[in-house]
């Protein structure tokens, strides 16, 4: 069963002639046959291609199944075929040739191959004088209306073009902002364009130097991650030693805080003996002297009693008798204080030790974050080298046709990229012809006729001041 062309086969398929199609010489002026005024009509005789040796002319449209040219089956407003369906009927040679029609020579392929990547997106932003912007557009979006003629509206139109240019270019540096961000889309588009066609590029020993720098870089990243996995590796050696310092002091700690409880303890108890056996020295004490006290009333008074004498006697006993309780509570309560003290001198040097350890960590720790930005820089830095040599492996393979098969899915992503870089492209270079397109002579006449107005203004006020 024999094919039939594909709908975009026809001369307007590739907006080219029936003679850039066939060749030069196989076609009459008039190749459709209505002749008209001055014209001659189409001859009856196709010269299409030359004659085999055998002397039998090959039909030159037997590849179509049929030996006649059906010309309104070249409508030029079919829809061409998508890619892939040119890809699988015209570019590849693994189809046996239906019967009838000898196989492809060697280098259709690759010619075919180079035709369709012809037509993929331009990886690069179109210059401004090559838009195609249309002169009266561009003057109505200027919004200066119409140019005078005369003097006396000159410097309205002079003022209304100075403002309406500081307008257009605050319009002009929003828009360069956007055609900026839609550049750096599109180049992340052009990198992920080039790894996925990556296993196709290695594979090709003529494309693959299209990769040694990004390559390079890839080793150059590589070794920097090696560099950053080591420094990691060591902070967190470092790190660990001073947490396993720090964990050893806080056992210590703890065995020190049990010890403080037992001695503080021991401590609270001998405190409290001494206490009381203090209190008891000082109520004897103090009803001593009270007692002497009533003793020398009644003595002056020649009544001292045997009473007094009596209760004098037996607090000083008592106060004897107390005195050796104190000190021995007072020794008591010194040697329970002793071994807390120093206890407590323990527990203050490690907790001074705990915290030199976490003055080296802080500072260890921004040591390490200090490095790690510098590194992280270096690794910014180098990752946008990488993905700015992926960008240029992309538009290689975009200026180059043909270096590798590019299939419609990996190429949909970066036309649409493209296409909205051209639309910013085009809304600002709108933006600067309409800013451009004002009456130059127009706008000098109008800044002459304020400034003569001026210097009349003033000869007159200088006229007056002189008069007067």
């Amino acid at each position: 069963m024999t094919r039939k062309p594909p709908a975009d086969a026809g001369p307007s398929a590739g907006g080219g002639s029936l003679d850039d199609l066939f060749g030069s010489g196989s076609f009459e002026e008039d190749p459709w046959g209505d002749a008209g005024p001055g014209r001659a009509p189409m001859s009856s005789n196709l010269e299409l291609g030359d004659s085999d040796p055998g002397g039998s002319t090959a039909d030159p449209f037997a590849t179509y199944g049929s030996g006649n040219l059906d010309f309104d089956a070249l409508d030029e407003s079919a829809a061409p075929l998508p890619v892939d369906a040119l890809q699988v009927d015209t570019l590849t040679s693994d189809l046996p040739p239906p019967p009838g029609r000898a196989a492809r020579p060697r280098g259709v392929e690759s010619a075919l191959r180079v035709a369709q990547a012809r037509e993929l997106p331009s990886p690069d932003t179109p210059r401004g004088e090559e838009l195609p912007i249309d002169a009266l557009v561009a003057h109505e979006v200027s919004e200066y209306g119409e140019a005078p003629s005369g003097w006396l509206t000159a410097p309205l139109y002079a003022a209304r073009v100075f403002t309406r240019r500081l307008e257009l270019r605050r319009e002009q540096q929003r828009l360069a902002a956007q055609l900026t961000v839609a550049e750096r889309r599109r180049d992340e588009a052009l990198a992920e364009f080039a790894l996925a066609l990556r296993p196709a590029i290695e594979a090709e020993r003529t494309s693959a130097a299209l990769l040694a720098e990004v390559q390079r870089l890839e080793g150059s990243s590589g070794e920097a991650r090696e560099a950053t996995r080591a420094l990691k590796q060591e902070f967190e050696q470092k790190c660990g030693v001073l947490d396993q310092a720090d964990f050893d002091l806080q056992l210590t700690l703890g065995g020190l805080t049990e010890q403080v409880a037992g001695f503080e303890q021991a401590a609270t108890i001998a405190r409290e003996a001494h206490r009381r056996a203090t209190a008891k020295l000082q109520r004897a004490q103090i009803e001593l002297r009270s007692l002497h006290e009533v003793a020398a009333r009644e003595q002056a008074s020649g009544q001292l009693t045997e009473a007094t004498a009596e209760r004098i006697a037996t607090f000083e006993r008592a106060q004897v008798q107390l005195a050796p309780d104190v000190q021995t509570t007072r020794d008591e309560l010194v040697e329970r204080e002793r071994p807390l003290r120093a206890c407590l001198s323990e527990v203050a040097a490690v907790e001074k030790q705990r915290g030199a350890l976490a003055r080296q960590r802080r500072e260890l720790e921004a040591a390490y974050k200090e490095q790690l930005a510098q590194r992280g820089q270096s690794t910014d830095a180098a990752n946008a080298e990488l993905q700015r040599a992926l960008t240029t492996v992309g538009r290689e393979l975009l200026r180059r046709p043909g270096t590798v098969s590019i299939g419609e899915r990996e190429v949909a992503p970066v036309a649409e990229r493209v296409s909205r870089v051209v639309q910013a492209a085009q809304a600002l270079e709108l933006m600067v012809r309409a800013e451009q397109s004002y009456d130059a002579e127009a706008v000098r006449r109008g800044v002459r006729a304020v400034g003569t107005a001026i210097a009349l203004v003033v000869l007159l006020l200088i006229a007056r001041v002189a008069i007067a």
